[in-house]
């Protein structure tokens, strides 16, 4: 099943642009578990476990965040594989 997989972005920029105003997982061939992501203290600023989600918009608590490298940490069964999958890694907050 070529073309199937996670893509996951390195950067994200929520200006109100309407381009790239959303963090969040894409791809095929997956069912989402759950995508949390942490602020540098470790405080979880956004989750979900709905793929139809639109993405962590940059703010926590209707305020936006500042600019920054973010933690995600991304749990998913992948289809391809049937097998359930964790990625982690960092994601970095632009204007």
């Amino acid at each position: 099943m070529e073309g199937m997989g996670v893509i996951i972005p390195n950067a994200f920029s929520p200006n109100g642009d309407g381009i790239n105003d959303f963090f969040m997982v894409g791809g095929s061939g997956f069912d989402l578990i759950a995508l949390k992501i942490y602020n540098r203290y470790g405080e979880l600023m956004y989750e979900t476990n709905n793929l139809a989600d639109m993405g962590w918009d940059g703010f926590y608590k209707n305020t936006p965040q500042e600019l920054g490298v973010y933690t995600y940490y991304l749990e998913y069964f992948s289809l391809l594989d049937n097998e359930l999958e964790i990625r982690n890694g960092s994601v970095t907050l632009i204007k």
